[in-house]
């Protein structure tokens, strides 16, 4: 599995298809999205902007916390606690990724 904290490391075609198998929930594409508009945000205004999209009845705070996790683990995003909040940005890994989607739907469309 990808960590967050990797600075230098090989990577697997394996790790390559694990952030792409992770990409593949519309959640984290939606907050991959958010996070490439805003650049860092709470916690709360995530869960927010997820329930605008997709209704408070599908994301709750379990459900974004548990998201979250998993693209933290995987590299796509840095996490910072400052008092009680948690904010949450791209993490480098993520950014190449928005950049390399950008360029596929470019070549697709």
């Amino acid at each position: 599995m990808l960590g967050g904290g990797d600075l230098v490391k090989k990577y697997t075609s394996e790790d390559v298809f694990e952030v792409i198998e992770t990409v593949m929930n519309d959640i984290r594409r939606s907050i991959l999205k958010h996070l490439s508009k805003v650049k860092k945000m709470k916690f709360s205004d995530i869960l927010g902007a997820l329930e605008e999209e997709f209704g408070s009845d599908r994301v709750k705070s379990n459900t974004l916390a548990y998201h979250l996790k998993i693209m933290l683990e995987v590299g796509l995003l840095k996490n910072e606690r400052v008092r009680r909040e948690s904010y949450y940005s791209l993490s480098e890994r993520g950014e190449k990724l928005l950049r390399a989607i950008e360029r596929l739907e470019k070549s697709l469309l």
